[in-house]
């Protein structure tokens, strides 16, 4: 009885963790997305005001992405 009842706690905390991490994984993913949409609006503002072409939807989520990975990438430096 008592392997039964050790065995089947193991896999409650299995379980438990995945998900945790799953839901971790997630919110992080949200997280840049929210970001990248956040510098997508903020670079389109930009073209506005100084006259540039914004470009195709591609090319501005390709621009959005580059500029939160180097952000990410500076502010990583700077907490070392």
């Amino acid at each position: 009885m008592e392997p039964l009842i050790i065995f089947s706690i193991v896999l409650i905390v299995y379980f438990t963790n995945k998900a945790a991490l799953r839901t971790a994984r997630n919110s992080h993913n949200e997280e840049i997305a929210r970001e990248i949409n956040k510098k997508i609006l903020q670079n389109a503002k930009l073209d506005k005001l100084y006259g540039r072409k914004s470009g195709n939807p591609a090319q501005q989520i390709n621009k959005a992405m580059r500029d939160v990975a180097e952000n990410k990438r500076k502010n990583s430096n700077f907490a070392d």
